[in-house]
């Protein structure tokens, strides 16, 4: 996390963000440059929610929860499918693999 701060501060004017955030300027230059590892946590909340971190990472879980539920769903269609007689059973697990594979269309570009 902290590489990611380092990262995200590279292209920043420090002494803007330390006067932005009321953080002393000496400790963003030691965070930036690696020599400070394990900064405060009000330091560290402060340059997470400036630098967007936070939603960044929140978006990232989203988006691995909306994944996971869409293949759930797919699962649970596709052996209710099986259960109906609709569609036999090495057809469906054949979908089902297509999509985790290559997407949410099934199909190979």
């Amino acid at each position: 996390m902290i590489e990611e701060i380092r990262y995200s501060l590279a292209d920043r004017n420090l002494s803007v963000v330390a006067d932005l955030l009321d953080i002393n300027y000496q400790t963003l230059i030691r965070i930036s440059n690696g020599e400070t590892k394990k900064p405060s946590h009000k330091t560290l909340s402060k340059l997470y929610k400036y630098l967007g971190i936070e939603n960044r990472k929140k978006i990232h879980v989203l988006k691995e929860i909306a994944e996971f539920s869409a293949i759930t769903g797919l699962v649970i269609y596709s052996i209710d499918r099986v259960i109906k007689g609709e569609c036999p059973a090495d057809e469906a697990a054949d979908y089902i693999r297509s999509v985790i594979v290559y997407g949410e269309d099934g199909q190979d570009e």
